[in-house]
């Protein structure tokens, strides 16, 4: 969930922060016949306490795959 500038004011203040980092994380799953990949996704705002401003944001995304053993998922 994304501050707002009312909650990352009062947030910021109570914590003597002048920073707050916020994001998410998802996953994608995609099975094909023996193979099974995972991707994984996270988006990160680091936003000015004061200004309400964004000062960095970034994406990164992983993917792993996996080979089927014999006993199944």
């Amino acid at each position: 969930m994304q501050p707002t500038k009312k909650t990352a004011k009062k947030g910021g203040k109570q914590l003597g922060a002048d920073f707050i980092l916020s994001g998410n994380i998802t996953s994608n799953v995609h099975k094909m016949d023996e193979k099974k990949t995972v991707t994984y996704q996270t988006n990160l705002t680091l936003t000015n306490v004061e200004t309400f401003e964004y000062e960095w944001s970034t994406k990164y995304e992983i993917k792993k795959t996996f080979k089927r053993s014999g006993a199944g998922w």
